[in-house]
């Protein structure tokens, strides 16, 4: 069932979230179902750890703006608007599958990504494109992928998998509508 009063801490005149779209593209019946959305915060990931009771699986936490992401090797990643920034709850049953979590993850978004623009996987967590500086030119960084887990008993694990995508916002980043294929209109329509 979807969380009808998913906006109530939300101003709608700070935040940018279009909750009608998001709702009318929702497709899953666990991931995305509970849904905080926040004009601007320090992590998205910080923001679950904070709560103070475990939320239900598939919880997500959505900002506009975020002033420090996670990244791996303690990097940080600030994030303005035009930016897709969410980290959302994963319960693993297995631990063994504890490991393939991120590589499914910057698959799926690299997946999705390559609708609009072409995009490849630096494994294992982030998503480059040269197109908008020609084959020719370094690769630039469109999106990133971090999973912070912790053990609850010996067979399951709680993840927090935070995904920040450059969707579009201004320079001096790479942003999926700059180097879309076709119509860029396609990455930001809801």
């Amino acid at each position: 069932m979807l969380l009808r009063s998913v906006l109530r801490s939300v101003n709608s005149e700070l935040s940018f979230f279009n909750y009608p779209s998001y709702v009318g593209a929702l497709s899953t019946r666990v991931f995305g179902q509970n849904l905080k959305v926040l004009a601007k915060v320090d992590s998205t990931q910080d923001a679950i750890m904070r709560m103070d009771s475990l939320p239900a699986e598939g919880y997500t936490c959505v900002a506009d703006i975020q002033t420090s992401g996670r990244g791996r090797g303690g990097n940080q990643w600030e994030s303005p608007l035009g930016c897709l920034m969410f980290s959302f709850l994963c319960m693993i049953r297995n631990p063994a599958r504890l490991g393939t979590m991120q590589h499914l993850v910057s698959l799926a978004l690299a997946r999705t990504a390559n609708e609009v623009a072409r995009v490849r996987i630096k494994w294992p967590n982030d998503i480059y494109s040269s197109a908008a500086y020609g084959n020719h030119k370094p690769m630039q960084k469109v999106a990133g992928i971090i999973i912070n887990s912790s053990s609850i008993s010996s067979l399951e694990f709680l993840a927090i998998v935070g995904v920040g995508v450059n969707v579009e916002n201004d320079h001096p980043t790479t942003c999926l509508r700059s180097i879309a294929v076709g119509d860029p209109e396609v990455v930001t329509r809801g």
